[in-house]
């Protein structure tokens, strides 16, 4: 199973949870 794909994504949607929180 490619998981190469969705690991970069969940990384990157984290970092911009992670970002938004601290903005708020």
């Amino acid at each position: 199973m490619p998981n190469g794909g969705y690991f970069p994504f969940l990384y990157y949607v984290f970092i911009i949870l992670n970002h938004a929180f601290d903005s708020h």
